[in-house]
């Protein structure tokens, strides 16, 4: 199934009519309620203003009923948008011999149940639906366009207090007993008109924040890709990474390791991530005298993830002292007179988006990074002095690119609270 990714239009013709072309929506009283309304806004039943019914499943045992091309549309393909193409289709036989219910063009859906509950849809076509989906056919007294941004506007409130915690499952006698604030019809139009306006100007705010933010974050591999690429760097020697730095792996954690007797803090995989350090969670294990000299770490040291994400480093700032790293970990030491740990930082995050320590011939990332991979990754070297100031130039950029990541992931965030104060602002009577 596809769907759209702006939000619903207004369609040419409203659907008010079930399947037999008849209406069936009922007449509604306006609901007495304490709640305040803008001038000429009452508040009714969902039930009583429109019709609701919920779909079907047709036997999977009969191919006949999947053999068909009429649209069967999944409570997984509501995206909250247009639904103009289906996963399956199913045939005439499969609606009369089940409870799937052929639903007019325009109906609005609403997922009950399952990862996706809450979420709405709306057909451009004729189509059945599962029974995980309630159809909503408005009256004539109900725009459906309005009603999907109410519905869209409520949702987490429906969700949250008709279910709390529990995993939510609406069902249709739920839609039924939504209340719903309505204006008269011409102005239910209007306010949908002014919505699928302003949200399709928020969407584009929104790919224009997530295009930005997607550059920024290009960025260091673009840099990367400056200096392990250049002419230059063929003129570098090669080294192996263990001829020029002692590589270690931490102490194993074992239910020896955790008595309580000498606890220590120390750093497993989850704690670093590439050029930074996850510190909120810190374990800690017992450490003897001969292994605190062994395993502690100096600022300085170069650390990297042995499996999870293979390969992963940063550079240890000292924040905790002492501190000491388990085996999950590489704690790698470069000779001071030939490399900077910065420096092979930036070989490990050149190789990390270079996918080097991926298997080329399986095409599955390895489950660890062992200790002679480590050793024998091959690193073109230039003078330390060279290397300093690579190192000061790329971190100098990096920091550039933190806070721009920083300004552009504000900016998608202001972006995506949009939607929910323009809907507010709508359902409050401000337009």
């Amino acid at each position: 199934m596809t769907t759209k990714n702006e939000l619903p239009s207004i369609m040419s013709r409203q659907s008010h009519t079930k399947a037999d072309g008849k209406n069936t929506a009922k007449s509604f009283q306006p609901l007495e309620t304490a709640d305040r309304l803008p001038k000429g806004w009452h508040r009714v039943k969902l039930g009583d203003a429109c019709k609701t019914s919920s779909g079907g499943t047709p036997s999977r045992g009969n191919k006949a009923y999947y053999a068909g091309s009429i649209p069967w549309i999944k409570s997984g393909e509501l995206k909250d948008g247009i639904i103009e193409q289906t996963e399956e289709s199913i045939s005439k036989l499969a609606l009369a011999q089940s409870s799937a219910k052929l639903l007019p063009a325009g109906s609005l859906l609403v997922a009950m149940y399952g990862a996706n509950v809450g979420k709405l849809g709306v057909t451009a076509l004729e189509a059945a639906t599962n029974q995980a989906v309630c159809a909503v056919i408005p009256g004539k007294d109900v725009d459906r366009d309005f009603l999907f941004w109410h519905l869209l506007s409520e949702r987490e409130n429906i969700i949250e207090t008709s279910f709390g915690g529990a995993q939510p499952n609406i069902s249709q006698a739920v839609v039924r007993s939504l209340e719903i604030p309505l204006p008269p019809l011409a102005e239910q139009k209007r306010i949908a008109g002014i919505l699928k306006e302003q949200m399709a100007a928020v969407e584009k705010a929104r790919a224009a924040a997530e295009a930005q933010l997607g550059a920024a974050r290009a960025l260091p591999a673009a840099y990367l890709r400056e200096v392990f690429e250049s002419d230059e760097t063929k003129r570098w020697p090669e080294v192996q990474l263990g001829n020029i730095a002692e590589i270690q792996l931490g102490k194993m954690l074992s239910p020896k390791s955790k008595t309580g007797a000498d606890p220590q803090p120390y750093l497993r995989n989850t704690n670093v991530q590439w050029n930074s350090f996850a510190l909120k969670s810190v374990a800690d294990m017992d450490f003897s005298q001969k292994e605190r000299k062994k395993f502690e770490l100096r600022k300085g040291d170069l650390l990297v993830c042995e499996g999870g994400d293979p390969g992963r480093a940063a550079v240890w700032d000292g924040s905790i002292t002492p501190c000491y790293y388990q085996k999950a970990l590489h704690r790698i030491r470069p000779n001071k007179d030939a490399a900077l740990a910065d420096f092979i930082l930036y070989r490990l995050m050149y190789a990390g988006n270079k996918n080097e320590f991926i298997d080329s011939h399986a095409q599955t990332t390895i489950a660890h990074l062992p200790l002679v991979r480590l050793k024998a990754l091959r690193v073109c070297l230039p003078p330390i002095t060279e290397q300093k100031d690579i190192v000061a130039k790329m971190s100098k950029r990096l920091d550039a690119v933190k806070e721009t990541i920083r300004r552009c992931e504000q900016q998608l965030n202001d972006v995506n609270a949009l939607p929910g104060a323009i809907l507010r602002k709508a359902f409050n009577g401000e337009f």
